[in-house]
């Protein structure tokens, strides 16, 4: 039975999003033109899904991001970092912002390794509703690999022997960003896994933003 741990790792790990600290209009945040700086914190959860974490991301307006995050795990109790760069761009003079973006997360829990590979993007649209707040929707598809090995795994005679198994995917998010003050964002959102028998995943997260000059 012990086999079959790595490869339902797998399936956990393909249904656990990245921290999407590094996000800006695109991903319904705060834009890094009001502060370049951005830290924050996330959750997501189903029946079978409790992923907690943090993380911290900086951005030049209109050009490239990055960001670094880590999180806890509690299925697999295992804890996990990550990292993701992206570029910004802008549609013409609009409120719109498209944002391709490649991610890496790495999990280890009890002799069990998962890597992660992510690669897509996202649309985000600005809607000014008051001088303190605006409202921000979003939405993205991103491509994963993942692979999961591990070294404790039973076998028929004395010992253990190593194992590796592999998956694919997708996954489609949407969140509404509350951004106010143009700094503080609080952003809930819902990610659909494409793997069969998974299930959607409910996301929140909460970030603030601050200028890398704190005179301004």
């Amino acid at each position: 039975m012990r086999a079959i741990r790595p490869l339902a790792l797998v399936l956990i790990a393909l249904a656990v999003p990245l921290s999407r600290g590094a996000a800006q209009t695109c991903q319904g945040t705060a834009a890094f033109q009001d502060g370049r700086w951005r830290a924050g914190a996330f959750s997501h959860e189903n029946t079978t899904v409790n992923d907690v974490g943090a993380g911290l991301a900086y951005g030049v307006p209109r050009s490239f991001y990055g960001a670094v995050s880590v999180d806890k795990l509690q299925a697999a109790n295992g804890t996990g970092v990550g990292a993701a760069v992206g570029y910004q761009i802008h549609l013409s003079d609009t409120p719109f912002q498209v944002c391709p973006e490649v991610s890496a997360h790495y999990v280890s829990s009890d002799g069990t390794n998962t890597t992660e590979y992510r690669f897509g993007g996202n649309l985000g649209y600005r809607f000014g509703i008051s001088d303190w707040f605006t409202l921000v929707p979003a939405a993205g598809v991103r491509w994963l690999s993942v692979t999961a090995t591990s070294d404790r795994v039973t076998t028929a005679g004395p010992g253990t022997s190593g194992v590796a198994a592999t998956g694919s995917g997708s996954e489609v998010n949407m969140e509404m960003g509350l951004v106010f003050h143009r700094s503080f964002t609080i952003v809930p959102g819902l990610l659909i896994p494409s793997q069969n028998g998974t299930k959607s995943i409910f996301t929140i997260g909460v970030s603030i933003n601050w200028p890398s000059d704190p005179s301004r």
